[in-house]
């Protein structure tokens, strides 16, 4: 089972928060086929907090969650051209319909971009929102 995590959990878990890591601990011992993944945004936002972030600590924190996001067993999630197109639509859809925030957009492209783990999760979302529905 495939289960993407936010820049959020990745940062947490570098500053080493207790409920974080049993949270961690727990879904790997209850998931036995859990394979943790990193979209592309998640990605992205660690490199812009490395960067950017509003403190040293928080620039700290995202430098060290990129380097050992390998080493501590986390894959990254490439996509497609296609699939990227069709998470970008679907991010814009949940933000237009109020399913997250429009000032979200990060946010929303995360869960477009995780939506393709699931398979029929992406097509039940893309025919929801297609058709209108919040």
């Amino acid at each position: 089972m495939l289960i993407a995590v936010d820049a959020n959990v990745l940062m947490d878990e570098e500053n080493q928060d207790a409920d974080v890591l049993e949270a961690l601990v727990v879904i790997r011992k209850r998931i036995f086929s859990a394979e943790f993944v990193v979209t592309e945004t998640v990605a992205q936002e660690l490199i812009w907090l490395s960067e950017n972030g509003t403190s040293r600590q928080r620039r700290d924190l995202a430098t060290g969650a990129l380097m050992r996001l390998l080493t501590r067993g986390y894959t990254p999630l490439v996509l497609s051209p296609v699939e990227r197109g069709i998470a970008s639509v679907i991010s814009l859809k949940l933000r237009m319909q109020n399913v997250i925030p429009h000032s979200e957009e990060n946010d929303a492209t995360i869960v477009a971009e995780s939506n393709h783990l699931w398979g029929e999760g992406l097509r039940f979302y893309e025919g929801l929102l297609i058709r209108g529905y919040p």
